[in-house]
């Protein structure tokens, strides 16, 4: 006879254990439902690497691993081939090594050279007496709220009057300091500021406010006439003819970038203005000291800025580095002051940066040494 017809199956058996289990590790504090429910937070040092990585990455999503391979290989090969060619003259770094950020414009002080200023992105005005070494860069304190210091003008006869202007803009009234997209790079100024006692103290020029979001490009000063002083700006083209005591609107074409004076006719002014896109983008030209203004044909239209820069030994000789707002056009170049153009350079070399970065310097003595970058 079989003993074992009460006992209950062995499936039952392990249905019983099993649910004992579940109920029991339910019953344990540690595992209750707001413990299953809460999400892991994301970390601010997360956000930070994966801001790095978007700002590498750009335009794509992600830095590719192959093409990083490839580049790396291409690089280090170029490195190699090199790396036994004398370098004549090689750029070293002058500082200032104690504060971080870019610099948007430099100033020679011509009565002595090893005198340097310099305006940041958004440290204010940096100074040093020194230029040859890293040490002694110092901040030019001004007494008012200053960031962005775009333009430097330091008058020729008295080093002691210098002018600055104020705010670092790219896209017209659309500056937040790249925090959502790089395109609205930069920060709004509060006009010019002037000094007469070699930055000891300064006071307003041109006035304006933070809230009117504004911003100067560039400064430059007669160099027959002190007096005379004109002004890229957001807003247009402005000029000065008592030393920055007041000023007018010439040009109200927005977002003017560049103005260079010929040097043997100051009657004859060109401006270049435009950027992401603003309204009059283009080259313009006056024979009457900014009294009128034409703009020159021959020239692409573009949606970045252009920048312009002179031959010195032949001010008529003028070369422009003109670009979209992420690619560039071209270098083109006039041989009588932008009557006419012809584009001499055709490599991309903006890249992603035609609305930012990108310049022409032209060496005063050597027509055949250009910088296009």
């Amino acid at each position: 006879m079989n003993k074992n017809y009460n006992r209950p199956p062995i499936y039952l058996l392990l249905i019983l254990l099993i649910t004992f289990i579940f109920f029991l590790s339910f019953s344990n504090p540690e595992h209750n439902d707001t413990s299953f429910k809460q999400l892991p937070t994301m970390s601010g040092a997360y956000e930070a690497l994966n801001f790095w990585s978007n700002a590498r990455s750009y335009p794509g999503s992600h830095v590719n691993s192959i093409k990083y391979e490839k580049a790396f290989k291409k690089e280090k090969s170029i490195l190699q081939k090199n790396q036994n060619i004398d370098e004549v003259s090689p750029w070293e770094s002058i500082g200032p090594g104690n504060v971080p950020g870019r610099m948007n414009a430099l100033a020679v002080n011509p009565q002595n050279p090893k005198t340097l200023y310099a305006g940041s992105a958004s440290g204010g005005l940096w100074r040093t007496y020194n230029s040859s070494t890293d040490a002694g860069w110092h901040r030019v304190t001004t007494g008012f709220p200053v960031l962005g210091v775009m333009a430097i003008a330091i008058d020729p006869v008295d080093t002691n009057v210098i002018y600055i202007g104020t705010g670092e803009v790219y896209g017209y009234q659309n500056s937040v300091g790249s925090i959502a997209v790089r395109l609205t790079r930069g920060s709004y100024g509060i006009g010019i500021l002037k000094t007469t006692d070699g930055g000891a103290s300064w006071s307003k020029s041109l006035d304006w406010s933070i809230d009117q979001e504004r911003g100067i490009q560039d400064l430059v000063i007669n160099p027959l006439n002190r007096n005379s002083i004109y002004a890229a700006t957001s807003e247009g083209i402005y000029k000065s003819i008592d030393a920055g005591n007041t000023w007018n609107m010439l040009h109200n074409a927005l977002m003017a970038q560049d103005i260079i004076i010929h040097p043997g006719d100051t009657n004859k002014v060109m401006a270049s203005c435009g950027n992401l896109g603003s309204t009059g983008t283009g080259i313009y030209t006056s024979s009457d000291a900014g009294g009128s203004w034409n703009k020159v044909s021959r020239l692409p239209n573009y949606s970045g800025k252009t920048l312009i820069d002179y031959y010195q030994s032949n001010p008529d000789i003028v070369f422009a580095s003109v670009a979209n707002s992420e690619s560039s056009i071209g270098l083109y170049r006039t041989d009588n002051f932008g009557e006419t153009w012809t584009r001499v350079h055709n490599e991309d070399v903006q890249r992603y940066q035609g609305f930012f970065s990108h310049w022409v310097a032209v060496h005063p003595t050597d027509l055949q040494q250009v910088v296009h970058a």
